[in-house]
This record gives structure tokens, sequence and C-alpha cells, in this order.
């Protein structure tokens, strides 16, 4: 289902950013919930795991996640890409490192 919300493990806190299964609209949305997460986190302290396994595919997604890493930069602390792979992760895969070390 996608969505953009926290989750505890292990005694840490995740903002997981799920796309599986959602239309384009829809993506869109997730991207810009996910923009509201992080900032009401301290400096440095978020860490995020993008799951784009069966994201919806056009030039629009990758430029979203692009604009999502550099508003949440200053955030994040560390961030993990799911089902990132062949030529769509290569495009995909240039937002998320943007998010953070």
């Amino acid at each position: 289902m996608p969505s953009a919300a926290f989750v505890q493990r292990m005694g840490r806190k995740i903002l997981v950013i799920g796309f599986r299964g959602c239309g384009h609209v829809q993506a869109l949305g997730v991207t810009d919930d996910a923009r509201r997460g992080a900032p009401p986190q301290p400096a440095s302290s978020t860490r995020v795991l993008n799951g784009v396994t069966d994201a919806p595919y056009d030039s629009d997604l990758p430029s979203a996640l692009q604009d999502l890493a550099e508003s949440n930069t200053p955030y994040v602390k560390a961030s993990a890409g799911v089902g990132v792979a062949g030529p769509k992760g290569d495009h995909l895969q240039h937002g998320e490192h943007a998010l953070g070390p």
C-alpha cells in the first residue's frame, strides 16, 4: 500500500516511503506526504527507506523524488532504496542519493 509513515524498528524511528501498487497521481501524493514527514524531526536524525518496487515510472516520479531528496536532506541521517534495478533503477537512484549519506 502506498504511503509515507514512520515505523519503529529495533528502537529506531524510520520514515518508510512506499510506492508499491500506486498509480501516478497517488505516487506524487506519497512524495508530498514524505516531504512533510522529515522536517519536524531534528537535523540529521531521520532514517529513510524508499520502496520503489513496482513504482509507476514516468518522467514525473524521478523528478518528484529528486525534489523530495533536496527538501529533506538537512533532516536525513541515512537512506536506502528497495526494488531499484535496471535502467529504471538507474534513473530512480539519482533522486535517492541526495537523501543522505
